[in-house]
């Protein structure tokens, strides 16, 4: 029996296993130095991830709706416990009334769908993209300044010394962008998280809980 310290840890959140999710950050970052079916395989560790914890989180719901149910029971069979409502989300169990296997399975398939949608944005479009972009541009920064200190009369030279010191040695000139994407990742993990947090949270997930309570509803008006 897990404890209430064990329940608490997400695997897929808590523990190493969320670095999975960054695979695609570190391809994008390496991009000039790895072959292409390479880079396509961390986006593919990236995206099993997600779809990893989407049904991770699913198994969960379909758990908490047995728990909620579970407790239904204990509560019909107690006259203590009979005037009681009992609502374990994700689940509409209560004390007169068990989830239908319906509803069981709209929980896990939109736990399910919540999760990846997050990760999707979260763990892989999002982070793929601004790593990519942030090197790209110093790609780019770094050819023009080069372009430009080639075309330089001496005195403007003295402006990119520091540039032009760095321009003999074209390993480190090489590196640079790659340097750059991997200094990013760990500054843009928890904005992004956040950020996609409160995006579903405003306008993903009022709706499908808009949904639910019409379906709910609407079974009850059946029923009648």
């Amino acid at each position: 029996m897990t404890t209430p310290a064990n329940e608490s840890v997400d695997v897929f959140r808590d523990t190493p296993v969320r670095y999975f999710g960054y695979s695609n950050e570190l391809g994008e970052s390496f991009k000039a130095f790895i072959s292409k079916g390479l880079y396509r395989s961390t986006y593919a560790v990236a995206i099993a991830y997600g779809l990893s914890d989407a049904l991770d989180k699913g198994y969960k719901a379909k758990l908490a709706c047995e728990e909620s149910d579970a407790r239904v029971r204990v509560g019909l069979k107690s006259e203590s416990a009979a005037s009681s409502t009992i609502s374990v989300m994700p689940c509409s169990s209560t004390s007169e009334k068990l989830s239908t296997k319906s509803d069981h399975s709209t929980q896990v398939a939109l736990a399910v769908a919540d999760t990846f949608v997050w990760q999707l944005f979260a763990s892989v479009a999002l982070p793929g993209i601004f790593i990519n972009r942030a090197v790209a541009a110093t790609q780019q920064a770094l050819k023009s300044q080069e372009a430009e200190l080639s075309k330089a009369t001496p005195e403007r030279a003295v402006h990119g010394r520091f540039f032009s010191r760095i321009s003999r040695h074209p390993s480190l000139l090489r590196w640079a962008p790659t340097a750059v994407g991997l200094g990013l990742i760990p500054l843009i993990i928890h904005p992004i998280d956040y950020s996609v947090t409160w995006g579903m949270d405003a306008y993903v997930r009022p709706a499908y809980r808009a949904y639910l309570r019409t379906e709910r509803v609407d079974e009850t008006k059946a029923e009648q």
